[in-house]
This record gives C-alpha cells, sequence and structure tokens, in this order.
C-alpha cells in the first residue's frame, strides 16, 4: 500500500496481504487496546475509513483493499460487519471493502470460537475462489 500524501504517516496495527497472480488484496486490522465502546463504532469507523482507505489507500489497479476492521477485547467472540443481509463477508454479495469490528475474550477463543481466524480465512478463500478472481 503507498502513501498519498508523504507528509501523513498513518499505519494501523496490521495490514494482511494476499498476492495471487500479481494482484494484492490487503486487510486492514486497528488494534483498540480497550474494552470496545459500542456507541463510537461508527464515529471510530468513519475515522479509520478515512485514515487508511482514503488518505493512504491503494495507487495502482493491482492492490485493492477488501476490509478495514476493529479488533479489540470484549467479553464475548465476535464478528460484526457494517453490512447487512447479503452483502456481509460470509454471504453471497459481498461488497467490498468490508468494514466491520472483531471483538475477541483470549479466555474463551477456541479454535471453533475464534472470529479473527474465521475472517481471515474468509478472505483467502475468496481470493484464491476462480470466480472471484474474475471479477476484480
Amino acid at each position: 500500500m503507498a502513501r498519498a500524501n508523504k507528509k501523513y504517516y498513518e499505519n494501523p496495527d496490521f495490514i494482511l496481504e494476499i498476492e495471487i497472480r500479481q494482484k494484492k488484496y490487503f486487510l486492514i486490522i486497528d488494534a483498540k487496546y480497550k474494552i470496545y465502546n459500542p456507541q463510537k463504532f461508527n464515529q471510530e469507523m468513519g475515522n479509520l475509513s478515512y485514515k487508511y482507505l482514503h488518505k493512504i489507500g491503494t495507487t495502482t489497479t493491482k492492490e485493492q483493499v477488501l476490509g478495514l476492521y476493529t479488533l479489540s477485547l470484549n467479553q464475548s467472540n465476535s464478528y460484526e460487519s457494517i453490512y447487512k443481509n447479503t452483502f456481509d463477508l460470509f454471504q453471497t454479495d459481498t461488497v467490498f471493502p468490508q468494514i466491520g469490528k472483531i471483538e475477541l475474550n483470549p479466555i474463551k477463543i477456541t479454535i471453533n470460537n475464534n472470529p479473527l481466524q474465521k475472517v481471515i480465512g474468509r478472505y483467502i478463500h475468496l481470493c484464491t475462489n476462480p470466480s472471484f478472481l474474475s471479477l476484480n
């Protein structure tokens, strides 16, 4: 990912890069080192979208940001997209970039109950799917 303006030095906590057939797909994750405040979710996601999708985003057609998520601690393990119904990451008419939150309780994480692993796995599945590649 290139920076649109070198004067700004914005770095998310994690950038996962998947490279398939000379095209790079990115998943941006910004960690919140606190218990997440659900009332501030929309405001925070607006700020993060501006900061990471618009301010530093990708600069070529061979790069695409597929998702932007906050990662935070909470009482439960959960994933939530701002998109509902068929536009969600795990549905049929997924739109990109996906925007949402991943919440983890380190005490309750298991192989079968790990939303971060599930989200990353879904992106890998989509990026290696020939029908997805033909659309992008």
